[in-house]
């Protein structure tokens, strides 16, 4: 991924916020102040909009005027210029729109308030042809205990005979007034659709095509919809005028989307070869793709390398991690997503309606951010405690570490003793266990309210461990690695019977039904096996259909289903 070029032309932006007001006809706002700096500082930001800001704080009638003609005098018309005001937008009887600034009296708005046709006035008379406006008012707000408020013809007055200008509004004309005292002292919050414009930008999110700019048709799509994700009862508006082409309001700090190209078929026949050593020529190969000067090709290898160091031979998936260690790995935002890693991703078409909307994530909460001295990039595992209140990751590094969901802040030291990758981490039942599966061949049983070891390792499988499980009443722990399944004695660490064996490759993913009468298995050999656990003997055959690896496995909360997920792009749900 690299970053897009600067966007064309000379950039400026004017910030003008007004929270505080003289008549207590006007209720105070809270959102204005926390705005208009988190609005200056991604428009300032030369990663992000690039903009020469000037801002307007909280200031009397004529001081926004003054500023504002200074502001537009003097353009080039290649000049971009952007102009934000988050205040009270008021009407008076006779449906004209004002601006309240500090000192504005709701009894003479034409002398003390800013109408938005003398705003219109000063756009048309300034040079540059691309010009942004970003409202985010109350436009009836000023009227005092009522609801609503006359209706404004918003795009007259807000768009005028200007060319190239984009106005963008918080809501329509009428949708919702500030009303009653004014209100106490409180912490700053932000508006709804100013956040979601600020977030859009400063995450990258609002870039749609992956191309490494956002427009402003980007900005105002992203803030619209986050608005109606969240609930907000308003309907953010937009309007253009003479607009020629796309506004580029800002470069996303995701930068440019790169597809990787397609491996050289002789690199391609290598890895896939059935010899050990030539798939390992074929990893040692890669490497001068990894420096190439085409970011493409460094992607193509950096994918194939993954690929190759999770799932083949031991001896060459470690050739593999060496080398994937020597580089940064690349940072992908989602538009970037090759369609076999979509559909890998997902679910196949005939399983995505049965999905409850209510639960489906929408948005990142928030990140968990590694502890100092972790030396790798990768994080290859997860688990919530059974209340909700302890979150376990593995990583790359042999280490897991536990966080506090609520907060994203890490909980005491992180728990080592694994010398290699943690793939799998999952917590027993009654949260007081947290076992993790490493590369190191070992399965670490620990204490999550201590963050000490429990016992010693539990050894006995001859691969890397990728999955771990506990059965439903804690009396059992399933780890999976190589071809085989071990069960364990969480209470002694004692193995329990013989390896259930069957796979005739890396077992991927272990679960127990609800009641703990089955134990599925899958594996990189396109099957999956049932147990019985008390007596470690297969149940019935294997169940085969898919054509590629099976990574997981779950049942369903009541026992009657299992669903199944494989490199195949599908989702198989089995059942009587």
């Amino acid at each position: 991924m690299h970053a897009a070029p600067d966007p064309p032309g000379p950039r400026h932006a004017l910030v003008v916020a007004t929270s505080a007001y003289a008549d207590t006809a006007f209720t105070h706002l809270r959102a204005p102040a926390e705005d208009a700096t988190e609005m200056i500082d991604v428009l300032a930001a030369p990663e992000i909009g690039g903009f020469a800001v000037t801002a307007v704080v909280d200031r009397p009638e004529y001081e926004i005027r003054r500023a504002i003609g200074i502001f537009l005098t003097g353009r080039s018309i290649d000049d971009l210029i952007v102009v934000y005001l988050s205040c009270h937008g008021v009407l008076d009887a006779r449906g004209r729109l004002y601006f309240a600034a500090t000192d504005t009296a709701k009894t003479t708005l034409s002398s003390t308030a800013v109408e938005s046709t003398w705003l219109l006035d000063r756009l048309d008379e300034c040079r540059a042809r691309r010009q942004v406006v970003i409202l985010d008012c109350c436009f009836s707000g000023a009227f005092a205990h009522t609801k609503g408020g006359t209706d404004v013809d918003l795009e007259r007055r807000l768009i005028g005979s200007g060319r190239g200008r984009v106005v963008l509004t918080a809501s329509r004309a009428g949708e919702y007034s500030y009303e009653g005292a004014p209100l106490a002292d409180a912490a700053a919050t932000r508006s709804l659709f100013t956040a979601a414009l600020i977030d859009g930008l400063r995450s990258g999110e609002a870039d749609r095509t992956g191309n490494g700019y956002i427009s402003v048709e980007d900005a105002y799509a992203y803030a619209a919809d986050q608005v109606t994700a969240r609930g907000g009862a308003q309907s953010p508006q937009r309007w253009l005028y003479g607009a020629e082409g796309e506004i580029i309001l800002a470069r996303s700090p995701r930068g440019v989307a790169v597809n990787p190209t397609a491996l050289p078929k002789a690199i391609q026949i290598g890895l896939d070869s059935p010899y050990p050593e030539i798939r390992r020529g074929a990893v040692d190969t890669l490497a001068t793709l990894l420096h190439s000067a085409d970011p493409r090709q460094v992607l193509a290898a950096h994918q194939a390398l993954q690929v190759v160091a999770s799932q083949d031979s031991p001896s060459v998936a470690a050739a593999a991690r060496d080398l994937l260690h020597t580089v940064d790995p690349p940072t992908l935002p989602e538009v970037m997503r090759t369609p076999d890693r979509q559909a890998r991703a997902g679910l196949s078409a005939h399983t995505t309606d049965h999905l409850p909307q209510r639960i489906v994530p929408q948005r990142c909460l928030g990140t968990l951010q590694a502890h100092p001295g972790h030396r790798h990039k990768w994080v290859c595992a997860v688990a919530f405690s059974p209340d909700g209140r302890l979150l376990a990751s593995g990583s790359d590094d042999g280490m897991v570490r536990l966080w506090n969901p609520a907060t994203r802040e890490p909980i005491g030291r992180p728990l080592t003793g694994h010398s290699s990758w943690v793939n799998a981490v999952a917590f027993s039942p009654d949260g007081r266990l947290l076992a993790s599966g490493s590369d190191d061949n070992t399965v670490r049983l620990w204490n999550p309210a201590t963050s000490e070891p429990i016992g010693q390792p539990l050894t006995g499988h001859t691969g890397a461990v990728n999955a771990v499980a506990f059965s439903p009443d804690g009396q059992l722990l399933a780890s999976g690695s190589g071809y085989t399944v071990r069960l364990w004695n969480p209470a002694t660490s004692e193995p329990i019977g013989q390896p259930l064996t069957g796979h005739t490759n890396w077992v991927r993913g272990v679960a127990f039904s609800p009641d703990g009468r089955l134990l599925a298995t899958a594996a990189n050999d396109n099957t999956v096996r049932l147990w019985n656990p008390a007596t470690s003997e297969p149940i019935g055959q294997p169940l085969t259909g898919h054509t590629n690896w099976v990574r997981g496995v779950a049942f369903s909360p009541d026992g009657r289903l299992l669903a199944t997920a494989s490199d195949d792009g599908t989702v198989r749900v089995w059942g009587q």
